[in-house]
């Protein structure tokens, strides 16, 4: 598959199925419906991305627009821990057959061990779980995992040690002191350099954290096209949505930086050439919520709903879509797991859906449902919306 992270790829078929406990049904929405039945195709040619809803991980197939859990088991609910991909950090690795990921456990907000599953096997199995710590921010390499460890203590602030799995010898090793400051975490890991950022800076050691450079910057994957490198820069401006940002490019080879998108409301996909994203437009009216209190309270879409492409460098710059009157907000950040926004000719992006309950006053009262997708055709600007009911 010709994408920007090939650390997503999952292989064809999951021939295994495991124990663990209806599917829930997925409904694609749009700004046209396709009420047809989806044919699938094989996975090889049409390709999924790994989206994350409700704690649970699916499999959305962007041209079909239509979700099925990573859980095989047509029996599992995908909401209890006897399903291993229930409570998943969404910051998943796949090395070969297997994912690893981070998995949640009795300690609300925090995830308690790292895990790996084999597709081949259909076997999920604890590598590593800390006695009264905590884990996040999980990096895989070929031969190694590097996540962060949490030091939790009573009244007194968090600390940091980032720490070393072998998968190999199931090793572990810890790589620094702790940190009193800051959450350090990977941005990516070339060769035999890591690169992290901390509280604002830029560094990179070996992958036995030494021989330290400060200020030596990496880019996540899905932020470099060819010899450009992507940063986003706040512009201190604010916007409806928020704080807006700018996106620099930056040339490898001579280290010129360009400004490519002078103002954006959301994190950009880059994909296939293309640069989308969205403006910091006038906000848009989605409908009301009737509060305790008898009042309503209008419901906003605070990016304006529309979505735009332009070339790697800015240029050809044109409205893509606008997904005014589905009863959806977009979401700051894309959402799509590993940097992975698309399959072919569509790209997804996370939103928040809402549905129409009744009409009152001349009003439309909405009510919260399900996250879901906007999969949107980057060559047609047709667009659908995906999310499980």
């Amino acid at each position: 598959m010709k994408k920007i992270i090939l650390l997503l790829l999952i292989f064809s078929l999951i021939l295994s199925l495991f124990s663990c406990t209806t599917t829930p049904e997925t409904t694609p929405l749009s700004g046209e419906t396709d009420t047809s039945e989806p044919e699938y195709t094989d996975e090889s040619e049409t390709g999924y991305l790994l989206v994350h809803i409700d704690k649970i991980l699916y499999k959305l197939y962007p041209e079909e627009a239509v979700m099925v859990p990573l859980c095989p088991d047509p029996l599992c609910k995908h909401n209890t821990n006897s399903c291993p991909f229930f409570q998943v950090d969404v910051n998943v690795r796949f090395i070969g057959e297997k994912m690893y990921y981070l998995r949640r456990g009795d300690a609300i907000g925090f995830y308690s061990s790292i895990c790996s599953f084999d597709f081949e096997k259909g076997e999920m199995e604890v590598l590593y779980e800390p006695k009264k710590n905590t884990v996040a921010d999980l990096y895989a390499t070929e031969g190694y995992l590097f996540f962060k460890l949490m030091i939790l203590e009573a009244d007194k602030d968090s600390t940091y040690k980032m720490m070393r799995y072998d998968i190999k010898t199931k090793e572990v090793l810890e790589l620094t002191d702790e940190y009193q400051l800051g959450r350090p975490t990977i941005l990516t890991i070339e060769g035999d350099r890591i690169y992290w950022h901390e509280s604002g800076y830029f560094y990179s050691t070996d992958l036995e954290y030494k021989n330290r450079i400060d200020g030596d910057r990496g880019y996540a994957a899905a932020f470099v096209s060819g010899h450009k490198k992507y940063e986003n820069i706040n512009t201190g401006k604010f916007a409806a949505s928020g704080p807006t940002m700018l996106l620099r490019g930056v040339n490898d080879v001579t280290g010129e930086t360009t400004k490519v998108i002078d103002e954006m409301a959301t994190f950009p996909i880059l994909y296939n050439g293309s640069i989308i994203y969205v403006k910091p437009n006038e906000k848009t009216l989605i409908g009301y919520q009737k509060s305790e209190s008898g009042y309503f309270n209008r419901l906003y879409d605070k990016t304006g709903g529309k979505f735009y492409i332009c070339n790697s460098d800015g240029s050809k710059d044109i409205e893509l879509c606008d997904l005014k009157g589905n009863n959806v907000a977009i979401s700051v950040s894309a959402g799509i797991l590993n940097g992975k926004y698309g399959v072919g000719d569509y790209v997804a992006y996370s939103v928040w859906r809402y549905k129409t309950v009744r009409e009152e006053d001349g009003k439309n009262i909405v009510e919260r449902i399900s996250d879901g997708y906007v999969v949107i055709n980057i060559k047609t600007g047709e667009y659908k919306i995906v999310g499980v009911d």
